[in-house]
């Protein structure tokens, strides 16, 4: 999730890795539950990818020095919320202020997982057969996550689904549509690790 989310934010996938397992680890040693629960990566990437401007696919944008300081900040002014009792003031927000945010969230992450669909340079939406085979490997990989789990085999309830759809989208790219050269792609960064 925080790698998909990275690319939202404009910034590095290593760097939403490890911000990651910072929070989890910040949120187990200082939380106030032992089953904590903490999924801040969208929030985070929405308003993120809102000051740090677009330097390509997988690379960071101009300002990234800046996130660092203002996540810091934004953690001190939640401590000092906290202290200063200010979480009690939550109870007065309506249930449909609460939904509005999510919902509002939700249309910003979707919104944000489009950008494959639009070719890097021109931001021209693709068309023609890269465009059918992003479809199917979408599909295919929703569909795995869906109805593995509802498989009647041990197996499938050990192996996390959202894994599968990452292997059976690999599948499906590698083992077919780049050998039989459906698509053609100018700039493949998994080509010097296949030739070997």
């Amino acid at each position: 999730e925080s790698v998909a989310f990275a690319y939202m934010a404009n910034i590095k996938p290593p760097i939403a890795l490890h911000a990651a397992w910072m929070v989890g680890l910040i949120c187990s040693i200082f939380g106030g539950r032992p089953g904590m629960v903490n999924g801040a990566t969208g929030a985070f990437a929405a308003i993120i990818g809102t000051f740090i401007p677009n330097a390509g696919v997988g690379e960071n944008g101009p300002g990234v020095e800046t996130l660092f300081p203002s996540v810091i900040l934004a953690g001190c002014l939640m401590v000092l919320a906290g202290l200063a009792r200010l979480d009690r003031f939550i109870l007065l927000l309506p249930q449909s202020v609460i939904v509005g945010f999510c919902n509002g969230l939700a249309i910003v992450i979707g919104l944000a997982q489009l950008h494959p669909f639009q070719d890097p340079k021109t931001h021209e939406w693709k068309s023609g057969a890269e465009v059918w085979i992003m479809v199917l490997i979408c599909l295919a990989s929703m569909c795995t996550m869906e109805f593995l789990p509802k498989i009647p085999l041990k197996i499938f309830k050990v192996i996390p689904s959202s894994l599968m759809a990452i292997v059976v989208a690999c599948i499906i790219e590698f083992a077919i549509v780049r050998p039989a050269g459906w698509v053609d792609r100018p700039f493949d960064a998994a080509k010097p690790c296949l030739a070997r």
